[in-house]
Parts: C-alpha cells; sequence; structure tokens
C-alpha cells in the first residue's frame, strides 16, 4: 500500500529546463511519504534536474532549504497543503487508484487556514502521524505547532472532524527544531513481517536495556563543551574513534568505519 502512495505522490516531480548552480536539486523523493529534497553542489550537477512543482515558487527556497514538508502520510491518510501539488486532483485520483479498495482519506489544509510561510515556519507537516490500539490516530506535534495561532487553531478543529486524526499531542523538541528537525525526522518507518522482525540484528533494537546502555555511551564519551581550538587536536580524533568502536560493539555492527578497517 505505501508502495503504491509513494509512486502516486512522485508525480509531483517534473525536469527542470534551469536551475541555479548554487541551488540545484537532482531530484526530489518520497522520505518516509513525504516529500525530501536532494541537493548537489554545481560540480554533481546533471544535466536533466527535477525541483518541487509546488508549494509556491516565491517560497519554494526556504522550504527546501529547511527541508520542511507540505504534505505527510500514515496509512490510508494524506495530510497536505493545497499548494503542495501543482495538479492536485490529478495526484489524489491516481492515488486512490492505485490503492485499489482501500479508502483513502484526504485531508486537505487550506492556504486561508494556514498559509504555506506559517506551514513552513511551525514545522505542521513535519509532524509525526501514529495510530493508536482503537485506530484512531494522533498527530505528534512540535510546540512551534502550539504556539502559532493560525496551526493551532487549525489542529483544534481538525480533530472534531469525521478523519481518523482525533488527537493531537505536543511536544517539546526545540533542540531538534534548531538543527533543522522535528518529530517525524528522527525515524524511518519499515514495517516488517515477523519473519523480516526476526532477520535483523537484534542488537539494533531499543529495549529498555539498550536504552540505559546507550545513555550510558552518551555520559561516558560525549564532551560537555566543544572550542574551535579543539578541533586542531588529534585527541579529538582518537576521542570520537573511541567513541564510534565502542558504539559498533554495542550494537553488534562489526567493523564499518575506516579506521577499524585498517
Amino acid at each position: 500500500m505505501a508502495r503504491h502512495l509513494a509512486k502516486a505522490m512522485a508525480k509531483m516531480v517534473r525536469p527542470a529546463a534551469r536551475a541555479e548552480a548554487s541551488n540545484t536539486f537532482d531530484a526530489v523523493t518520497v522520505d518516509g511519504l513525504g516529500i525530501r529534497a536532494v541537493k548537489t553542489s554545481a560540480a554533481h550537477a546533471t544535466p536533466r534536474r527535477h525541483i518541487l512543482m509546488s508549494p509556491v515558487r516565491a517560497t519554494l527556497g526556504r522550504v527546501l532549504r529547511r527541508r520542511a514538508k507540505a504534505a505527510r502520510a500514515k496509512a490510508n491518510v494524506l495530510f497536505y497543503h493545497q499548494q503542495a501539488f501543482a495538479q492536485t486532483e490529478s495526484v489524489l485520483d491516481e492515488i486512490q487508484r492505485k490503492m485499489g479498495h482501500t479508502q483513502m482519506h484526504f485531508i486537505q489544509v487550506l492556504t486561508e487556514q494556514v498559509s504555506i510561510n506559517d506551514a513552513v515556519k511551525s514545522y505542521l507537516f513535519n509532524t509525526q502521524i501514529i495510530t493508536l490500539p482503537n485506530g484512531e490516530m494522533t498527530i505528534i506535534a512540535p510546540m512551534e505547532c502550539q504556539e502559532n495561532p493560525a496551526v493551532y487553531q487549525y489542529l483544534n478543529d481538525l480533530v472534531k472532524q469525521s478523519t481518523p486524526i482525533k488527537h493531537v499531542q505536543y511536544i517539546d523538541v526545540k533542540q531538534s527544531m534548531q538543527n533543522g528537525g522535528g518529530p517525524a525526522c528522527l525515524r524511518l518507518r519499515v514495517a516488517l513481517k515477523e519473519h523480516e522482525q526476526a532477520a535483523i540484528n537484534q542488537h539494533t533494537r531499543l529495549t529498555d536495556a539498550k536504552f540505559i546502555e546507550l545513555n550510558q555511551w552518551v555520559e561516558k564519551h560525549y564532551r560537555d563543551e566543544l572550542a574551535i581550538a579543539d578541533l586542531a587536536d588529534p585527541s579529538l580524533l582518537l576521542e570520537s574513534q573511541s567513541a564510534l568502536d565502542e558504539l559498533t560493539q554495542i550494537l553488534h555492527l562489526g567493523s564499518v568505519y575506516p579506521f577499524q578497517l585498517g
């Protein structure tokens, strides 16, 4: 189901005849089921490039630079801004066709409700949508969404509508937001069958014990502060290598870094 939805959403890209060398994008790819721009340097630019057809050109650069998204999908729900697609009706029709008998829920945020600028600033479409045991969905949103009047009002109204999204939970992820992230940035959702779950490296799964072990690793190796002069200190390199070496042992990854491979 996710594969069909991802393919249909890929219709948002088209070849770009021209692009600034300093703002060249090789492609726009599906990230989860959101949209992510992949930027390349001018030296690696290809003759055919792709850019997002929408949001509007005036805000395109800001949207791409901050890696914000104008759409978010979860299961059979597509949560998107009015300006997310250039040909919205045809895109939604294709998604529904490829989803077959699965009824899609298309939730559109109108520009008059939330401007594209407010959506970008609040990271409205970089939120996380999760499904609860009772089948209802919850949006996990950064505090920036609560602090933006238009976005906050929209989300309050959204949970009262006849959509699967019935709850909103706001969390403080300001450190992540200041580094260009949000609630959905540190995850890659991959649905696995039982035999696939059994086949993965079990030491990479986050358990209570693993959480404690990783926290101890952080406390042991992370510096409280870093000065410019430290960057020229060989001991910093050795510390970093020691930390990475121990981490690969915790996760049972084997030798993966060049310094480990000799």
